[in-house]
């Protein structure tokens, strides 16, 4: 039994389980991990991997640190002193900051809630094995998506569909259901809808601790000019709009202060 997972034929187990998950996600002071792991270079977030601006949902706000909510939250899911479990700490490529996020709230939850959590550093190759053949079950993973795609559900399309190979991110019969309906809809503005009905739904199920969006810092020499990036997208974008300063060849540039 995984106290954060419920049994659907059971509805108050489910309802346990989920204010176990919004206890964690209450528990954990975001924007002190954000400092101790990532150098500040993150942004807390409501839904990650979902995008902002006019196609995001503004209604939904980051679940903020409310520890004395959280506490009750954990005693009305029967876990007052909470429980023990695994967190698994494991680099991923150029994520290699995710042991230290995984420890940083491993420590919150250790010294706010009551949790007996034991760590484990494990091999990325190791822990892929663990996943595809799904035998994690009730263990704790510091993860982040290396880059989203040309939309942001597909992260979710290759790590949250349950018929899928890969189980990281959540699996749930709904979000199934989103993500066939997004491969099936031709037309962007309804796809962008489709996403943004999903990001309140996963809102309300808090399958993770939404910790934030990483900051990605790409480096660039002093002739590029402008280079308009693309919001919530990691890839290196949009490259044919980058505006170079322009210099007669073998003579260097000179920039206007």
């Amino acid at each position: 039994k995984v106290p954060w997972v419920g049994d659907p034929k059971d509805p108050a187990s489910m309802e346990r389980a989920k204010k176990v998950r919004l206890a964690f996600n209450l528990a954990v002071d975001k924007p002190a991990v954000i400092n101790a792991a990532l150098g500040g270079l993150a942004e807390p977030v409501a839904v990650s991997g979902f995008f902002q601006g006019r196609r995001s949902t503004p209604e939904l706000k980051p679940r903020g640190y409310d520890l004395a909510q959280a506490k009750r939250l954990m005693a009305e899911a029967g876990y007052p002193n909470c429980f023990a479990f695994t967190v698994n700490l494991v680099a991923w490529p150029g994520r290699e900051y995710l042991p230290q996020v995984g420890e940083a709230v491993a420590t919150q939850l250790e010294a706010n809630l009551g949790c007996q959590i034991k760590r484990r550093p494990l091999d990325r190759a190791i822990f892929e094995k663990h996943f595809r053949d799904r035998t994690y079950a009730g263990e704790m993973l510091a993860w982040a998506a290396p880059a989203l795609g040309t939309e942001a559900w597909e992260i979710w399309n290759l790590v949250g569909y349950s018929p899928g190979t890969v189980h990281l991110l959540a699996e749930d019969p709904q979000i199934d259901a989103f993500l066939e309906k997004l491969s099936a809809t031709p037309d962007a503005e309804e796809r962008v809808k489709i996403m943004q009905d999903m990001a309140r739904f996963i809102y309300d199920l808090a399958p993770r601790i939404e910790i934030g969006a990483a900051k990605a810092i790409f480096g660039a020499s002093e002739r590029v000019k402008t280079w308009p990036l693309v919001p919530a997208n990691a890839f290196l974008p949009n490259l044919d709009y980058v505006n170079l300063v322009w210099a007669p060849p073998g003579q260097p540039v000179v920039l206007a202060k």
